[in-house]
C-alpha cells in the first residue's frame, strides 16, 4: 500500500488517508504500517495532522514500549520532525513523555525518540525505512532550530530531573549515555 500511496487515484488516496488519520494506531505492528504512515503523513494538510495526533493521545507510551516492532517508535519520529504545531506536539506527544520520564527513560526506543529532538542530524527515520526518502516539501515550515528549540525547552526540566537522581547508571548505560551527551550540549547552548 505504501508504494502505492503516491500513484493512486485521488478518491482512493483520499480514502486511505482518512483511515490512517482515523486510525494511526493500527499502523504500529509492522514495518509495512509504519512505513505507510510516514509516506501518509507526508501527504497530510496542517488540519489532518492535527486530527492525526488527537487520534494518538494517550498512546505515546505504548508506542514506545511497544515490543512487537522495533519501528513503531518512528512514527512519533515522524510527528516530530513534521510538525509545525509545537504547542499540540507539546500538549499530546510530549506532555505523555513528561509525565512519565522514569518509567520509560529505559524502554530501547526513549533516547532514540528523543534524539530526534536533541541531536539536529538524526535521521532515525530514514536509517530504519529502506527506501523512504522525506518530502522537503512537506517536513515542517518551521525554522528546524526554532522548532526542536521549542521542543528542547519542553522536555529539558523533566530529563534533567530524571537524570540528577540516576546520572551514574544513566552513563554507565551504552544505550542512554549518548543522550545524556546531547541533553548536556543543549543546556550549554
Amino acid at each position: 500500500m505504501r508504494k502505492a500511496l503516491p500513484i493512486l487515484i485521488p478518491a482512493e488516496k483520499e480514502r486511505v488517508l482518512n483511515k490512517v488519520v482515523e486510525e494511526p494506531f493500527n499502523l504500529i505492528h509492522n514495518i509495512e504500517g509504519v512505513h505507510l504512515f510516514c509516506f501518509a503523513y507526508d501527504s497530510l494538510d496542517a488540519k489532518n495532522r492535527k486530527l492525526l495526533i488527537k487520534n494518538l493521545k494517550g498512546k505515546t507510551n505504548e508506542i514506545l514500549a511497544y515490543e512487537e516492532n522495533e519501528w513503531a517508535f518512528l512514527i512519533l519520529v515522524k510527528i516530530l520532525q513534521a510538525t509545525d504545531d509545537t504547542t499540540l506536539i507539546k500538549k499530546t506527544v510530549l506532555s505523555e513523555i513528561n509525565k512519565n520520564v522514569e518509567e520509560i527513560f529505559n524502554l530501547k526506543h526513549y533516547t532514540d525518540l528523543m534524539s530526534s529532538i536533541y541531536s539536529p542530524k538524526c535521521d532515525l527515520i530514514e536509517k530504519h525505512i529502506p527506501g523512504y526518502q522525506k518530502n522537503p516539501e512537506n517536513l515542517s515550515k518551521k525554522d528546524d532550530a526554532i522548532r526542536r528549540a521549542e521542543l528542547v525547552e519542553y522536555t529539558i526540566h523533566e530529563i534533567v530531573n530524571y537524570l540528577s537522581f540516576n546520572l551514574e547508571a544513566t552513563i554507565k548505560n551504552p544505550a542512554t549515555s549518548k543522550f545524556v551527551f546531547q541533553v548536556s550540549k543543549a543546556i550549554l547552548d
